[in-house]
């Protein structure tokens, strides 16, 4: 059997967070290690954190899961989680759900910085 496509995670500190950047889809079979990358690092509280989606073309309703418990973690704390550079398939399945309408959504890193 092959391995699951597996997602990568890159960041870059910012003076008032982070900034991670995914690549792969996000599904079902990686979505724990996912959420337990993401519960680490808002265990430390960052006041903002930017999720770059643009690496992501692919993510199921486990992954959406994944994310909307990370934003429900940041803001328990007082922090902002903010999404830039989904692509269009990832839009469409977060508009599909409205959560376009939970998440702060930003069209690149740049704005999402400013949210």
């Amino acid at each position: 059997m092959p391995d699951a496509p597996h997602t990568t995670t890159t960041s870059q500190p910012l003076p008032d967070g982070e900034v991670l950047r995914f690549t792969g889809d996000v599904n079902f079979s990686n979505s724990p290690a996912l959420r337990q990358e993401l519960l680490t690092r808002i265990s430390k509280k960052p006041k903002r954190l930017v999720l770059d989606m643009a690496g992501v073309g692919y993510m199921d309703s486990a992954g959406v899961a994944t994310f909307v418990e990370a934003l429900r973690n940041q803001r328990a704390h007082g922090g902002k989680l903010v999404m830039c550079n989904l692509q269009d398939r990832v839009m469409g399945m977060f508009k599909i759900a409205r959560l376009n309408t939970v998440f702060d959504i930003a069209q690149s890193e740049e704005a999402a910085r400013t949210v």
